[in-house]
């Protein structure tokens, strides 16, 4: 994939938000009351930074393929959380939410390259302009 040229927001000014992400993850977590039996501390606040740098990755980018690994890390941040809400998934569970994913995966693989071979370009901006 070409580099992009101009994202919604620069690339400095992603940093710093990712920045703001990872501080305000372990700023919420801090302010959440503790489980008494939760071995990895650092958990939560990991999980809540994933989903909002996800969450900005999304917003902020304009390309199809950057938009899906956006969406992505979304989906591993809510996965990351749920893990601190379930004590021991069981495996039937696990396997259910690998194959949700690995479909989604499939399906948004299969519409970017569907975006690409038509428009010939990645661009989600372009897509405003499609018209019956």
């Amino acid at each position: 994939m070409r580099r992009e040229l101009d994202p919604a927001v620069g690339y400095g000014t992603s940093v710093l938000l990712g920045l703001v992400a990872v501080g305000g993850g372990f700023a919420v977590a801090a302010r959440l009351p503790e489980m008494p039996d939760h071995s990895l501390p650092l958990l939560v606040p990991v999980a809540l930074a994933t989903l909002m740098m996800g969450f900005i990755v999304l917003t902020t980018r304009r390309k199809a393929l950057s938009q899906v690994i956006g969406y992505l890390m979304l989906e591993n941040g809510i996965y990351l959380f749920g893990l601190t809400l379930a004590n021991g998934l069981p495996l039937l569970v696990e396997m259910g939410v690998l194959l949700d994913v690995f479909v989604g995966v499939f399906i948004m693989g299969l519409v970017v390259f569907q975006i690409s071979r038509e428009l010939e370009t990645l661009d989600s901006r372009e897509l405003t302009e499609l018209r019956d």
